[in-house]
């Protein structure tokens, strides 16, 4: 639990492009206060949706993730008496925070989508400059 960011319970309810998947939150042990909350997989073994899961994630290449190597499972009765021997105290997700969330996704993807507008401005001027070059031959 010390190395995943996230340490939750809950049930996959939507599975969306490239692995990213919504969770209805049960429980928490870390990093997670909302109702819903998402995570991607971590490319090797995908969610299935209507499936309640014990999640441990962390940032990975930039984005949220499901640890690669961990306890990540299905609930089940081992996990249940697992979470309880830790001895760290659960909470249970707060609907007033859930407007946070979507901050902590939009933190992964701003620098991309600056990115992009950038490298699309410069491609933009690169053709107004060729075409004026070519006008100016004729």
């Amino acid at each position: 639990m010390d190395h995943s960011t996230v340490v939750f319970k809950g049930k996959a309810v939507e599975i969306k492009k490239d692995g990213l998947t919504v969770f209805r939150i049960d429980e928490a042990w870390k990093g997670v206060n909302t109702q819903q909350f998402e995570i991607y997989d971590n490319g090797w073994d995908p969610f299935i949706k209507d499936t309640v899961y014990l999640v441990f994630g962390s940032v990975q290449e930039g984005k949220l993730r499901m640890n690669l190597c961990g306890r990540t499972g299905p609930w089940d009765h081992a996990r249940e008496a697992a979470m309880k021997d830790s001895g760290i105290k659960s909470i249970k997700p707060d609907p007033i925070m859930e407007a946070e969330q979507p901050k902590q996704q939009m933190g992964n993807t701003l620098p991309a989508t600056i990115v992009i507008i950038a490298v699309a401005l410069l491609l933009l001027v690169l053709v107004v400059l060729i075409r004026r070059k070519r006008m100016r031959r004729q």
